[in-house]
């Protein structure tokens, strides 16, 4: 097997699915060479969970066509807008833990506590203005997120409505992968490039969902 596409969008660089880590709302594209012998049977497995799991089976069906994987055509490009970075607005987000009471729901909801939160500050914080987004993003701007995990636990953090690319990680070599969802690491810091083509307010989340529910939720507007 080896991985084509992450999250919709074709990968610069295909590779073996043994190692790859995908946090809740990732999505994964995969490329199967099945067995030659008819009636084979392969299984996806997810082995690093406290559960290992069996995801998927699959069974070779007719004669063998004697196929490479490496045959596999690539992928066109989706038509995501290229960030210019020798322009682009940083904007600095740590991802860190509270002990907060939250006054009201927060989006999908509430657990009536948090535990998490976005440079410091639960969803809806305690603040002058406690719904203010993140950030006020000018159309077509290109901006760079540099995100710091100060917690001890991952977080798969989603962006809605744009795209972006992956520059660099502060503790592996990265891809520059397109994406809308990045698995951050506990003390990893990580840079996010993007072009602001959306208008609208955006919501940036972790993308589990006790997490989001508990403080680690904000938005972007994009004007």
């Amino acid at each position: 097997a080896t991985v084509i596409a992450l999250d919709g969008n074709p990968v610069p660089q295909r590779f073996s699915p043994d190692a790859l880590l995908l946090g809740p709302g990732q999505r994964m594209e995969l490329a199967i060479r099945m067995p030659d012998a008819e009636g084979a049977v392969v299984s996806l497995r997810d082995v690093r969970g406290t559960k290992p799991k069996v995801l998927a089976t699959l069974r070779a069906a007719g004669r063998s066509l004697k196929r490479d994987i490496r045959d596999v055509a690539p992928l066109e490009a989706n038509p995501v807008a290229e960030v210019d970075l020798s322009a682009a607005q940083h904007i600095s987000l740590a991802l860190s833990a509270t002990a907060e009471n939250i006054a009201s729901d927060g989006i999908c909801g509430s657990l009536g506590y948090s535990f998490w939160a976005i440079n410091k500050v639960p969803w809806p914080g305690d603040t002058p203005d406690p719904t203010a987004p993140l950030a006020e993003l000018k159309l077509g701007r290109s901006y760079v997120i540099d995100m710091e995990n100060l917690t001890p636990q991952s977080h798969p953090m989603h962006l809605h409505g744009m795209s972006f690319k992956v520059l660099s990680s502060s503790t592996r070599p990265v891809q520059p992968l397109i994406s809308d969802t990045y698995l951050i690491q506990p003390n990893e810091k990580v840079s996010l490039g993007f072009v602001a083509d959306n208008p609208g307010d955006w919501l940036l989340h972790c993308h589990i969902i006790e997490h989001q529910k508990s403080g680690m939720t904000s938005y972007v507007r994009v004007t």
